[in-house]
C-alpha cells in the first residue's frame, strides 16, 4: 500500500470516529435522562398516565 492511500483510509476512519464517539456520549446522556424521569416517575400516583407515554418513547 502506499503511504497517500493509507493517509486517506486514516482520514476516512478519523471521520468516522468522530461522530460516532459523539453518538455513544448522546446515547449516554439519553439513558441517564430516561433513569432520572423513571426515578420521577417512582414517586407519582398510582393512577398517572406519564409512565405509559414514556414507554412510547
Amino acid at each position: 500500500m502506499q503511504a497517500g492511500s493509507t493517509a486517506k483510509i486514516l482520514f476516512w476512519l478519523a471521520a468516522i470516529l468522530a461522530p460516532a464517539e459523539q453518538g455513544l456520549k448522546d446515547h449516554a446522556r439519553w439513558l441517564l435522562a430516561r433513569a432520572s424521569r423513571e426515578g420521577k416517575l417512582k414517586v407519582r400516583r398510582g393512577n398517572s398516565h406519564l409512565p405509559q407515554a414514556l414507554d412510547l418513547s
